[in-house]
């Protein structure tokens, strides 16, 4: 099995920062990276959800044959390792344990600090991983949930970044830790900003590095590294949602490293998932978002997103199970507020995300008036058919359902039907 490839799995972006230290510490193995960013982030879902999610992944990876799992996500980590290691002939690697290791060897006063998503920091998988520690030991845990959403936006310095990382940090420069775990993949490409915050005499502790570390010992430990004489390895990497959306963070994570181009994750096994983003009815509540369903379904290799309406406060409800920025069209059933409201803050995401631009246009799917209705939320004023510009397109199905203002608003391709019930 030597030939076989590794496989390097997360919810999203995050084990690029594995990857990238793998290529690094192991440049003659073959690296398959999955990131299943339709389903991302992990951090927010139930750990039942998490752990699901999680062993269909690799479960894909090891039908691809790999000698290793290494599971680049501490949210997956905390969620399933021990079934993972019950389920899988291959060898399993985690990035919980091996950064613990590697923080008791640089720690001198015993006070670690570990810093992580809201997710990993309750289920307490790295207080857990400190048990057989001496009892001189003390651990102090910190989420710091925006972090990620620097890093992906690709903003790793500057005074937003300090403010948050002194808020953060400070109950630990308090406990007065001389070690601190980045527990989040994401997290280093934070450090000169937590470096800063901490000092010098704060040792920061990767977990992508120690990871890396760590499946080197285990590969030569099995006499399982690739042989020296075979051709240069190929990496493949795959992604359950938008390979284009996928590419620029890629770059961003892995530097010159980055060399070869993304698929979607193939052998779909037509599986179907609902889920229910809000359904408060008129009146949105702080954690109650009005009508937004989540359809996800696999067909042809890759797995499909819908949103089915999108009423008052789902826009936000909705980045808690996925990024807006991969779906795949919108349904709108009517046309009451409290059903296509948000649609107009997807249109603003859509074209000013200052990461992400989604290539063409989102369909969405609407009643009679559909067009119409938007425009006059958003504030656009709708050209006559007569005066028509090019820009504007007709329904891809029926090209008498009538015009919709992409002039105006170019990410979206709106389809109005008779047969939909009207608001």
């Amino acid at each position: 099995m030597t030939d076989n490839p590794i496989g390097i799995f997360d919810s999203g972006f995050g084990g690029l920062t594995v990857a990238r230290e793998v290529l690094d510490q192991l440049p003659h193995e073959a690296v398959l990276y999955m990131g299943d960013t339709a389903r991302a982030p992990y951090g927010p879902r139930p750990i039942a959800e998490v752990r699901r999610y999680s062993l269909e992944c690799l479960d894909r990876l090891v039908e691809h044959g790999v000698k290793a799992l290494v599971i680049a996500c501490n949210s997956a980590s905390a969620a399933m390792l021990a079934d993972a290691r019950e389920r899988y002939d291959a060898l399993v690697i985690e990035v919980i344990r091996p950064a613990v290791r590697r923080a008791m060897a640089v720690t001198h006063t015993g006070r670690v600090g570990v810093i992580s998503t809201v997710a990993t920091h309750q289920s307490r998988a790295y207080i857990d991983a400190f048990a057989a520690a001496p009892p001189y030991v003390q651990v102090f845990s910190q989420p710091c949930p925006r972090f990620v959403e620097f890093v992906e936006a690709g903003i790793t310095s500057g005074p937003e970044v300090i403010a948050a990382a002194r808020e953060y940090l400070s109950p630990l420069q308090d406990a007065g830790i001389d070690a601190l775990i980045l527990g989040c993949t994401h997290y280093p490409l934070l450090t000169q900003a937590l470096s800063y915050v901490l000092g010098d005499q704060v040792n920061l502790v990767s977990s992508a590095a120690a990871t890396a570390a760590e499946l080197f010992r285990v590969l030569t430990d099995a006499d399982d590294l690739r042989s020296m004489d075979l051709p240069a390895p190929t990496h493949q990497f795959l992604t359950t949602g938008d390979p284009h959306g996928f590419t620029p963070l890629a770059r961003r994570f892995l530097g010159p490293r980055w060399n070869t181009s993304v698929g979607r994750m193939s052998g779909g096994r037509g599986v179907m998932e609902l889920t229910v983003i809000g359904c408060s009815g008129s009146v949105a509540g702080p954690d109650s978002p009005a009508s937004c369903y989540l359809l996800r379904a696999e067909q042809d290799g890759r797995c499909w997103q819908i949103v089915l309406d999108l009423g008052s406060g789902a826009l936000g409800g909705l980045q808690r199970h996925m990024d807006p920025l991969t779906l795949d069209a919108a349904v709108l059933s009517h046309l009451h507020p409290d059903h296509c409201l948000d649609l107009t803050g997807l249109h603003v995401m859509w074209t000013h995300h200052p990461v992400m631009q989604p290539s063409g246009r989102l369909p969405v799917y609407g009643p009679s008036g559909t067009a119409e209705r938007l425009a006059r939320a958003q504030g656009w004023i709708r050209r006559s058919r007569s005066r028509t510009p090019s820009m504007f397109v007709r329904c891809p199905v029926d090209r008498s359902s009538g015009l919709v203002p992409s002039a105006c608003c170019p990410s979206w391709s709106i389809t109005q039907s008779r047969h939909l019930a009207t608001g």
